[in-house]
C-alpha cells in the first residue's frame, strides 16, 4: 500500500532561509581570506627552502671547484673557438660561464633553477647568460677607481671574464661576500649609479636596462630579484646560505653595511 507523500510541514523539517543562506556564506568568505594568504606564504615558504637547498648544493660544488683549481674561484665566463664547448644538454658553443664550471660538481639542471622563478627563465643545460635565475658577483663594486683608492675598499673581483678567478686567501670576509644571489642575468655587479627600484626587485621573467643610450642586459644590481616574501636565495664564498632581506644587500648606495655585502674586503670603507 503506498504512503502518501508528506509535505515540510508535516516532517517538521524547513529549508534554510535567504538570510542564513548569506551568512554562511559571509562565514566562508571570510575564513578564505585568512586563510589563503596563510596557505600562500606557507607554499612560498617552502619554495624558499627548496631554493636554498639548491644554492647550498651550488655551494659544494663551488668548494669542489676550488679544491680542484687551487684555491680559485670560477671566472664570469671562458671564450673558446667557435663551436668548441659542449654545454650539458650536448649542445655546442663558444662560452663558458661560471655555471657551466660548476655543473661536473653538481651534476644536475635543476639546481640551477629558483622554484618561484618564471618559467621564461628555466635553465635547460645550455648556453644562457640572459634569463638565469641566479647571479654571480663576479666583479668588485664601485663604478669608479677614485672612489675605489680613496672612499672604499673595493677588494678584489671574483671572477673577471676570460682570466683566472680570484684566489680564497685574497677574499678577506668569505662568510660576508656574496657568491650568488637571486637575479635574472647570470652576472652582476653593486654599481651606487645603477640600484634596483622596489619595481626592480619584485619584477618577473627577462630584464632588460639601459646605458648611454642602448636597450640590452647589463650586468648591474637592478637585475636582482626578491622572490621569496621580499627575501633573496644568497649564496655566500664561504658556502653559507641565507635568505637575505633585499633591502640589507641592495637597499643604500652608500651605506657601508650593504655595501660590505658585495666587497671582499672586511672593512668596506677606507
Amino acid at each position: 500500500m503506498l504512503r502518501p507523500k508528506m509535505s515540510y510541514q508535516q516532517t517538521g523539517m524547513r529549508g534554510f532561509t535567504l538570510i542564513e543562506l548569506l551568512v554562511v556564506i559571509a562565514i566562508i568568505s571570510i575564513l578564505a581570506a585568512i586563510l589563503f594568504p596563510v596557505f600562500a606564504r606557507a607554499r612560498e615558504n617552502a619554495r624558499r627552502t627548496t631554493c636554498l637547498s639548491n644554492l647550498k648544493q651550488v655551494g659544494l660544488g663551488l668548494m669542489q671547484y676550488t679544491q680542484d683549481f687551487d684555491e680559485r674561484l670560477p671566472p664570469a665566463y671562458i671564450s673558446y673557438p667557435e663551436n668548441s664547448y659542449t654545454y650539458p644538454n650536448g649542445s655546442v658553443g663558444s662560452t663558458a660561464t661560471w655555471y657551466d664550471m660548476l655543473y661536473p660538481y653538481v651534476k644536475s639542471l635543476q639546481l640551477f633553477n629558483c622554484p618561484s622563478a618564471s618559467q621564461e627563465l628555466t635553465y635547460s643545460g645550455g648556453h644562457r647568460v640572459r634569463k638565469f635565475p641566479y647571479s654571480y658577483n663576479y666583479r668588485r663594486p664601485i663604478d669608479t677607481q677614485t672612489a675605489c683608492d680613496n672612499t672604499y675598499n673595493c677588494g678584489v673581483s671574483l671572477g673577471m671574464p676570460n682570466a683566472a678567478g680570484a684566489n680564497l686567501a685574497s677574499v678577506e670576509d668569505v662568510s660576508g661576500t656574496i657568491f650568488v644571489v637571486e637575479g635574472s642575468l647570470a652576472l652582476t655587479q653593486f654599481l651606487p649609479g645603477r640600484m634596483p627600484s622596489e619595481a626592480d626587485i619584485h619584477a618577473t621573467g627577462e630584464c632588460l636596462t639601459t646605458q648611454n643610450g642602448t636597450v640590452g642586459n647589463w650586468y648591474t644590481a637592478e637585475c636582482l630579484r626578491a622572490r621569496h616574501l621580499d627575501t633573496m636565495g644568497t649564496l655566500f664564498v664561504d658556502g653559507h646560505v641565507k635568505a637575505m632581506q633585499w633591502k640589507t644587500i641592495v637597499g643604500s648606495r652608500t651605506d657601508p653595511n650593504v655595501i660590505r655585502y658585495w666587497t671582499t674586503a672586511s672593512n668596506p670603507l677606507r
